[in-house]
């Protein structure tokens, strides 16, 4: 299933971004060993996942989580540890 959503909800209220947050953890903390903040110690938050995130997540049919993306339009993002873009709108 495809989820689309808002920044609204938080980690602990909503199973669905709680286990793509904890995705994220065990990627870019556990395994690339990037300094990044972690919530709880389960879940990786940092400064773009604010009122203007807005993320695709696709989970199996019991809520596993599958993949997901995080888009922001027309703010700065992270490509990678130490590097910044800009994305324009369009």
């Amino acid at each position: 299933m495809l989820h689309v959503m808002r920044s609204g909800a938080r980690p602990a209220t909503d199973g669905v971004l709680r286990a793509m947050f904890a995705a994220r953890k065990s990627v870019f903390v556990d395994l690339l060993k990037w300094d990044v903040p972690v919530l709880e110690g389960a879940y990786e938050v940092d400064q773009f996942d604010d009122g203007h995130a807005t993320y695709l997540i696709l989970t199996d049919a019991r809520g596993a989580h599958l993949g997901s993306r995080h888009r922001r339009r027309s703010r700065s993002c992270v490509r990678r540890q130490g590097t910044t873009c800009q994305q324009t709108r369009r």
